[in-house]
């Protein structure tokens, strides 16, 4: 795992924990520059059993870098240095091509984020779509999923037709992209934050910041197979918290789970279960 901050720099460290014994040992230090530093999201675990994750700030344009740690030694390698204000966000996932993609808040042609991909043979990472002001989705947050009909599937913060964010998806064979979902205030939400979690069955689910009936958030679910959306719940303050602002994880039981910032009956935010049955 990694810290923002602390270690010899003060800009993070990267760390091993043992669970045998719990032993607690630091690997790296983050520096402001050149490898890069604060790491806010966590690590992939790609297929050659590599960690990869990237940083907001630091390296060459204090832009945030793309870098790959290897668990068994603890060496850690920079392999990609941002473009000025770029800030890649949101936790790296490997398609089933076996290329590792990503999103960036900033930068791209426009300044409104990118999706960028990187090849692991080759360490060449290249912006594969631009985002755009006006009605496109921009600056995305979290991360993207792959669904079973092998398209990724993301989120923005800002854009869409309401310029309340957006759900889309990428063909990563056609290199189209397609706006899906316009997220629209009280109906729908808005202001998604984090990933969408692709359940069991399929289905991707998620959360917005906001909006819904209380503008406190809420919980959907989208079905890539017809490209239906449907909003399962919205968070109410003191009883059901609200703004849900991490992502969904679908457990053992099947169950999937989630926290929220606020609310609850002490107004500290709350956990909670969603029986998707």
């Amino acid at each position: 795992g990694m810290t923002t901050e602390g270690g010899t720099g003060g800009s993070g460290i990267f760390y091993q924990f043992t669970i045998t014994g719990s032993v607690f040992t630091k690997l790296t230090d983050f520096f402001n520059n050149p490898d890069g530093r604060a790491p806010v999201t966590g690590m992939l675990k790609a297929a050659n059993a590599k960690l990869y994750g990237v940083t907001p700030y630091g390296g060459a344009n204090n832009a945030g870098v793309l870098y790959r740690v290897n668990p068994d030694s603890g060496s850690f390698v920079k392999i990609h240095d941002f473009a000025l204000n770029t800030k890649p966000e949101g936790v790296l996932m490997q398609a089933d091509n076996g290329k590792i993609y990503g999103m960036t808040m900033g930068g791209g042609s426009s300044g409104a984020g990118s999706l960028y991909s990187l090849d692991t043979s080759t360490n060449i990472v290249s912006t594969i779509y631009n985002l755009q002001f006006g009605v496109s989705p921009r600056y995305p947050l979290g991360g993207l999923v792959q669904a079973n009909n092998g398209l990724l599937y993301g989120m923005s913060r800002y854009g869409g037709a309401n310029n309340l964010g957006a759900l889309f998806s990428y063909d990563i064979s056609s290199t189209s992209f397609s706006t899906l979902v316009d997220f629209d205030g009280a109906l729908k939400g808005e202001w998604p934050y984090d990933n969408l979690l692709k359940s069991s069955t399929g289905k991707l689910y998620g959360m917005t910041a906001y909006g819904g009936t209380n503008n406190d958030g809420v919980l959907f679910s989208f079905d890539p197979g017809t490209s239906s959306y449907s909003k399962i719940f919205d968070f109410s303050s003191t009883t059901t918290g609200r703004n849900p602002f991490g992502g969904l994880i679908q457990a053992s039981d099947g169950k999937l789970y989630g926290m929220c910032a606020f609310g609850g009956a002490n107004n500290g935010g709350v956990i909670f279960s969603l029986d998707t049955t």
